[in-house]
């Protein structure tokens, strides 16, 4: 038996934060970041207000034959009520459509987020990353297993939706330790200890 797909129609939940909160905040951000032409910025707005309320169709185009039977059963209906990581995905392929991705003409292959994406490359937060990795080395095997799984936990505090709602745009420092929901390092050095020795003796 499969488990129920996670939907955002229940106020104040994770996906229905993203859907309310984050991709209208995202959408007016990428409406600025460009001089984008009067029909962009229409299909821009337009689509603010269509995950507000119901899904509608995307505009033909060679890349969306997938697209077609994926999204078949849930035109018309809200955003909310279908499945979060289908929705999540949708409204990323509308957003290349309203910025005109795909299309031929001078916006294609334009990344909306590379402003964004250039600011936080040229940040202080990189420079110290890139510096704590130089001194991996100096760790012991465990340190730096340790090290290196935090680092991928809390990458996607690097997401761009979620800096987006940060205090002043910027993410708060990473509580590497702290904040973890559930700690299961020591679970997984053992499961990974028991594969490296699996291997090893194979």
């Amino acid at each position: 038996m499969s488990a129920e797909p996670i939907r955002s129609d229940r106020p104040g939940s994770f996906p229905w934060t993203v859907l309310h909160d984050r991709h209208p905040a995202l959408l007016r951000q990428v409406r600025e970041a460009y001089p984008y032409p009067p029909e962009r910025r229409r299909a821009i707005d337009q689509l603010e207000r269509e995950i507000a309320g119901v899904i509608e169709p995307l505009v033909d185009h060679p890349v969306d034959a997938a697209w077609a039977s994926w999204t078949q059963e849930y035109l018309g209906r809200s955003w909310y009520e279908v499945p979060f990581l289908w929705a999540e995905n949708y409204f990323y392929r509308k957003l290349l459509e309203a910025v005109g991705f795909l299309a031929p003409g001078p916006w294609q292959g334009i990344d909306p987020f590379a402003p964004v994406k250039a600011v936080e490359l040229a940040g202080a937060a990189v420079d110290a990353e890139l510096a704590a990795l130089e001194g991996l080395s100096q760790l012991t095997a465990p340190e730096r297993i340790d090290a290196l799984l935090l680092a991928a936990l809390w990458g996607n505090r690097a997401d761009l939706g979620f800096l987006i709602q940060a205090e002043g745009g910027r993410a708060a420092p990473a509580e590497r330790v702290d904040h973890l929901v559930v700690d299961d390092r020591t679970l997984f050095r053992q499961l990974l200890h028991g594969v490296a020795s699996g291997a090893s003796g194979a």
